[in-house]
């Protein structure tokens, strides 16, 4: 069983792929994090039958970021799993617009996954031959946060 984890976007959209077949639940920002703790919970009962866990670590909505990596480097490290990566501009090219804001390496077609169902996402996820496989998932920001102490 895999689990798919994208929190950048509108919406945290959470994928499972059991023999083969994607179950796939959006969760809306507004709901604190534990419900999605709670939504993961119900998908992949039993968690020991988890075997591999990827997540998408940017560009996109910085809170969304890190929750979904902390959750994933939590995942993966309590249950020894596979972690895979994969960002945002693997999936969409090199313009994309999530999260309502646009991030762009060179100037090509614009690609809108603020468009997009969360089936149409967790698809281009599990099609893109760029994950890569690593020990802890660390995010992909568009710019250094702005975090004064």
């Amino acid at each position: 069983m895999t689990l798919i984890l994208d929190t950048t976007g509108l919406v945290n959209v959470i994928g499972v792929v059991k023999n083969g077949k994607l179950t796939c639940r959006a969760v809306t920002r507004q709901k604190p994090s534990g419900f999605l703790i709670k939504t993961i919970a119900d998908l992949i009962s039993p968690p020991k039958k988890l075997k591999e866990l990827i997540v998408v670590i940017g560009p996109g909505s910085f809170t969304g970021i890190r929750v979904g990596i902390s959750i994933a480097n939590t995942f993966a490290h309590e249950l020894n799993i596979n972690l895979k990566t994969v960002t945002n501009f693997d999936l969409g090219g090199n313009h994309i617009r999530i999260n309502r804001q646009e991030f762009k390496r060179e100037n090509v077609e614009l690609v809108d996954f603020d468009t997009i169902t969360p089936r149409e996402k967790l698809k281009k996820i599990m099609e893109t031959h760029n994950l890569k496989i690593t020990k802890q998932a660390a995010p992909l920001y568009a710019k250094e946060p702005n975090i004064i102490l």
